[in-house]
C-alpha cells in the first residue's frame, strides 16, 4: 500500500518574508506606540475606577459606575 504524503509548503516566500519586514520597519513606532497606548489606558482605567469608586460609591450602584466611566474614556 502506498500512500503518497505531500510536504507542506513554507509559510512565507522569501518574497513575502522580505515584504513583512520592511513594513515593520516603516512602521515600527506605530507599533511601539500602541503597545504604549494600551499600557497607559489600562492605567487610567484602574486609577479612574479607584476614584470613582472612593468618591462616589454611596450615590450610585458600583457597575453602573463602571460603565459610564468606560464610555467616558472612549471618547
Amino acid at each position: 500500500m502506498d500512500v503518497e504524503v505531500s510536504k507542506r509548503s513554507r509559510n512565507f516566500t522569501d518574497y513575502d518574508r522580505n515584504l513583512l519586514f520592511e513594513l515593520v520597519i516603516q512602521y515600527k513606532h506605530v507599533l511601539e506606540n500602541k503597545r504604549l497606548m494600551v499600557q497607559v489606558l489600562s492605567r487610567k482605567m484602574k486609577l479612574g475606577r479607584k476614584l470613582l469608586l472612593s468618591t462616589t460609591a454611596a450615590v450610585k450602584p458600583v457597575p453602573e459606575m463602571q460603565n459610564s466611566y468606560m464610555l467616558y474614556t472612549m471618547v
